[in-house]
């Protein structure tokens, strides 16, 4: 509720305003160990109860198929992987780099390559990883958002 009353005042988006909130929450240490317990294990509920038949729904309503089958082509599928396989690169080395779990690194930032919130689901369902959703929704919102934006200003440069 207050991410979509957020969201209605200022135009900021309501879930990265929810995130932020949470993460104010966490540092400030204002929730009860109570109420953090309960969050946790409706997250992890809903992880197990509810992921497969969201994937599954979301994923089929959701997904052009007309246009997904048109543009199965050589090149494409080879763009789709090297796309993949980099970013599981990069993920990896970075993570090594900076002393966390290297296929957790990969996996998260594998995450952008999905459709949104079902892609970080498919990815992190298939990995056997869903206690990283939320590190996946961060990344995908932020991500993307910091992608789009270092593309406009290259574009804005090399425009002329």
């Amino acid at each position: 509720m207050v991410g979509v009353l957020v969201h209605q005042l200022t135009g900021w988006p309501a879930p990265l305003v929810m995130l932020g909130l949470a993460v104010l929450i966490k540092l400030t240490v204002t929730l009860s160990s109570g109420l953090e317990e309960g969050a946790y294990l409706m997250h992890h509920f809903f992880t197990k109860a509810a992921a497969y038949p969201v994937l599954f729904v979301l994923g089929l309503t959701l997904t052009p198929w007309q246009v997904l089958l048109s543009v199965l082509t050589p090149v494409y599928l080879i763009t789709i992987v090297v796309t993949v396989l980099t970013l599981a690169l990069v993920g990896l080395i970075v993570g090594r780099w900076a002393g966390l779990n290297p296929i957790e690194s990969a996996l998260i930032n594998v995450c952008h390559s999905g459709m949104g919130s079902v892609g970080d689901m498919a990815i992190l369902t298939s990995a056997h990883r869903m206690h990283l959703m939320p590190f996946a929704q961060l990344a995908t919102r932020m991500g993307g958002a910091l992608t789009i934006v270092i593309a406009l200003m290259m574009f804005s440069v090399y425009q002329n």
